[in-house]
């Protein structure tokens, strides 16, 4: 399911769980203690989505590892020695006192973002679900996860096990209040008490979701943004999307955007006045100040953030100074509704002229860290390249295209080596349009799953395009790192170019090279960076 459509189904279920059935609306801060709806709810539940247990601790320890900084400003109460312990099999139950201590920790901005992310990632397992029982269509597997999420996967198989087909939003909610006339319970998902909940459900399915389906009708619009900074060399442009790739593929890719509250004539002198200095500055950080006053050398000198911070203080922003990185993250805000998926924004249409795009260093002890900054120089509107320009980078998860020319280099090796086991098990070999779409995946899980049956002795199905646990187990025989060679090598290649981490030679060797795009992408999943594709990470490469 693409990032926009999990957004949607966030704001929605966020909304029903949390945010007093408001859409978009949903509460960071909620805390319930161990055992209060059912026996399952071990040591605490946190956030909106309700997590329990060890997620709860998945939780915590995702806000941790992404800002210690915050966290720890958050924990008076020594949350993080709890960190290392199960909160399962421990059981414990926090005082008031490390009540307050997770509540502040779970709503600091990063812990809101993990709360999204983390729920995203349990949709996802939820719609593998859906998919593997044959729910095909947006609308109807956002009911299912809505329905899972309530009350489970054995009440959402009944509920659509007698729902009219073709499925829609409103024949799933017909089956739903059939539970109604069960007088044996009046808590099962589809029963009263839940009816106003699957209702708001709905409305939005349809309002948001068939509404966004709507306008692919029509004509597209998308925006091409370039960037104008400077690391080591004299300022330059740049466009974001290649220039973002490019770093995430080196696990130094973006991870917020900073916004001043700028008028739009002041956004204007931010790119006029930076225009100045393009080609012109030399890279100094100690004479960083001569941004645009000349040293006695008669040459200007600037590095990425003050020849940002010195052109927004010319433009009459006041407080910015030649601040560092470091102290731009702290003391600028934060640009809202924008967002990064792998590093890559997939709402560029949100941005503005003067934006800091802030990107990872080489340092890990900064905040986020991060080390390098650019700024949104110029924006331009596209009507999919009718208009003269060329078509502007689509805003859709970089699962789908981010590396065409490997992708499609992966396509054709697919269709040359194993085209009679995907004309069997997918019906047609894959069009060679370099775009990595939910064919090219299911071929390549296809042949995955036809190696592993005919070299590890496994009895997958092919045919079934769905990597699940059951893959997962057999993944544990199929451990790749440095040093191999061969077809699942190029079948890492292909994965991690269609999901933007590899831009090198296709040349099924694990090397160097590969071994760090395989590091930066297990990172970004927030698995071990060892650089040895296990089963963890080869579901992570299809899911």
């Amino acid at each position: 399911m693409e990032k926009k459509y999990l957004d949607i189904l966030t704001n929605i279920i966020g909304a029903v769980e949390t945010g007093g059935q408001t859409y978009g609306k949903r509460r960071y801060s909620a805390y319930v203690g161990p055992n209060n709806n059912t026996s399952k709810e071990l040591t605490c539940t946190l956030g909106w989505a309700g997590n329990y247990g060890e997620r709860a601790r998945r939780l915590c320890k995702m806000i941790f590892d992404r800002d210690p900084v915050a966290f720890r400003k958050a924990d008076n109460a020594g949350i993080e020695k709890k960190l290392s312990v199960n909160w399962e099999t421990t059981k414990w139950h926090p005082t008031t006192v490390q009540q307050k201590a997770l509540i502040d920790i779970i709503t600091t901005a990063t812990g809101k973002k993990c709360q999204d992310e983390l729920f995203q990632e349990l949709m996802l397992t939820y719609i593998s679900k859906a998919e593997e029982y044959g729910v095909k269509d947006i609308p109807s597997k956002m009911m299912w996860c809505e329905i899972e999420h309530l009350g489970g996967v054995n009440p959402v198989k009944r509920i659509f096990g007698r729902a009219q087909k073709p499925y829609t939003p409103d024949t799933i909610f017909a089956s739903l209040i059939l539970d109604q006339k069960d007088a044996k319970s009046n808590t099962q998902v589809g029963d009263k008490i839940f009816e106003s909940r699957h209702r708001c459900c709905v409305k939005w399915i349809k309002q948001y979701v068939t509404n966004t389906e709507e306008k692919k009708e029509g004509k597209a619009m998308g925006v091409i943004v370039t960037l104008a900074g400077h690391g080591s060399g004299r300022p330059s442009k740049k466009d974001m999307n290649t220039y973002c790739k490019g770093r995430q593929s080196k696990g130094r890719g973006l991870v917020e955007v900073l916004r001043l509250p700028l008028t739009d004539a002041q956004r204007k002198k931010m790119h006029d006045y930076y225009k100045e200095i393009l080609g012109r500055n030399y890279y100094n950080q100690n004479l960083r100040l001569y941004c645009y006053k000349a040293y006695r050398d008669g040459k200007y000198y600037s590095d990425c953030s003050s020849s940002i911070c010195k052109t927004a203080e010319r433009v009459g922003v006041s407080g910015v100074g030649s601040l560092n990185t470091a102290g731009m993250h702290e003391h600028w805000p934060k640009a809202k509704n924008v967002v990064i998926v792998n590093g890559i924004i997939q709402n560029p249409e949100v941005l503005k002229i003067g934006d800091a795009l802030m990107f990872k260093g080489s340092d890990p002890t900064r905040p986020l860290g991060i080390g390098h900054t650019e700024m949104v120089y110029e924006i331009h509107k596209t009507d999919n390249g009718s208009n003269g320009t060329r078509p502007a980078t689509p805003s859709k998860p970089t699962t789908t295209a981010n590396n065409d020319s490997n992708v499609k280099k992966g396509q054709k090796w697919l269709n040359k080596n194993y085209s009679e086991t995907i004309k069997k098990y997918c019906g047609a070999e894959l069009e060679e349009d370099g775009s990595y779409g939910t064919k090219s995946r299911a071929a390549a899980v296809c042949v995955w799953k036809d190696l592993c049956n005919r070299k590890y002795g496994a009895k997958l199905d092919p045919s079934n395009s769905n990597f699940l646990e059951s893959c997962k187990k057999t993944a544990k025989n199929v451990t790749i790192k440095k040093g191999a060679s061969g077809t699942l090598v190029y079948l890492i290649e292909f994965l991690l170019s269609a999901k933007g981490f590899y831009f090198s030679a296709m040349d099924a060797e694990f090397g160097s090279g590969l071994t760090a795009s395989v590091k930066s992408f297990q990172k970004e999943k927030e698995l071990t960076a060892d650089g040895v594709i296990g089963p963890n990470t080869w579901y992570k490469l299809f899911n």
